[in-house]
């Protein structure tokens, strides 16, 4: 079966062509269905199931969230044996692909069947600059309610029970970023990635020190529920002082087409649909 799919992984493979269309050919003629597969991820392996929503995209489209990533890659290319941070691993598509430009990885994954996923990708690729954490970030240290997904989309796990497609799964372990980094005893930080479905705020809040301390470049999520966390765009820059904040702008069909990725300023009210804001410090140290 897989073998089959070739033509529906080079069309996948087309980013000319509007996304939308290109899903709406994989979906009809690639249903979903409960079969796994490895396949080469920049380079890597990438070990994924078909009835995955960043799975298949991987599997036919070559990566979830390439055109961010690809930004990530050129920014550190400017650095000298850059530290990468993930939080909400998820599987490990930003894990994995910066492994391969940086010096090391921290990886933060409290759900644990996605933490079990993304340690079987770190040994199926024999990584040893990858560091997995079974913790969550927050801005306090405790154990929090998380609502799994149920549906084929596994990134949409949350502390917040909004989604009503995801159900009660248990109490996860949560720790304050900067506390757990003192521990750790890591020495500095590059860039942060952060995708945790509308608790990024306090994500931030944890990490208000090391921030403070280190100027990481941050591509994080921005959802209703994220700004719903704010009560306005002040409370948000107040966590960002002296940072430039624009939207990567990644979907952007012009008829059967697609443009190219831009990197746009960012308006707090435009958050009805989730997208990745780009946090780049004013003054780098």
């Amino acid at each position: 079966m897989i073998g089959r799919f070739w033509l529906l992984r080079f069309i996948g493979h087309q980013e000319w062509i509007r996304k939308g269309v290109r899903d709406k050919l994989i979906n009809f003629f690639a249903k979903l269905n409960s079969r796994e597969f490895t396949v080469d991820y920049f380079g890597l392996k990438y070990k994924g199931n078909f009835n995955s929503y960043i799975d298949r995209a991987i599997y036919f489209c070559g990566g979830y969230e390439k055109e961010e990533m690809l930004i990530l890659k050129d920014i550190v290319s400017k650095m000298s044996k850059p530290v990468f941070i993930d939080v909400g691993a998820n599987t490990g598509c930003y894990t994995l692909f910066m492994s391969s430009f940086c010096q090391a990885v921290h990886s933060f994954e409290p759900y644990d069947k996605m933490f079990d996923r993304l340690r079987e990708q770190i040994t199926l690729n024999r990584l040893d600059n990858v560091f997995v954490h079974k913790v969550g970030l927050g801005d306090k240290n405790a154990m929090l309610d998380f609502y799994a997904p149920t549906d084929y989309n596994a990134g949409t796990g949350s502390f917040i029970s909004e989604n009503q497609k995801n159900k009660l799964y248990g109490k996860v372990k949560i720790v304050k970023g900067d506390e757990y980094f003192v521990k750790l005893g890591v020495k500095k930080v590059n860039i942060v990635k952060i995708d945790v479905e509308g608790y990024e705020k306090y994500v931030l809040l944890g990490l208000k020190d090391t921030i403070k301390k280190h100027r990481p470049v941050v591509i994080m999520e921005f959802s209703r529920k994220t700004a719903q966390t704010f009560s306005d765009f002040n409370e948000f820059k107040s966590l960002m002082k002296d940072y430039r904040i624009r939207k990567i702008v990644t979907n952007r069909p012009l008829a059967f087409f697609n443009r190219p990725c831009i990197i746009t300023e960012f308006k707090f009210s435009e958050c009805d649909f989730g997208y990745n804001l780009l946090l780049e410090p004013i003054i780098r140290q």
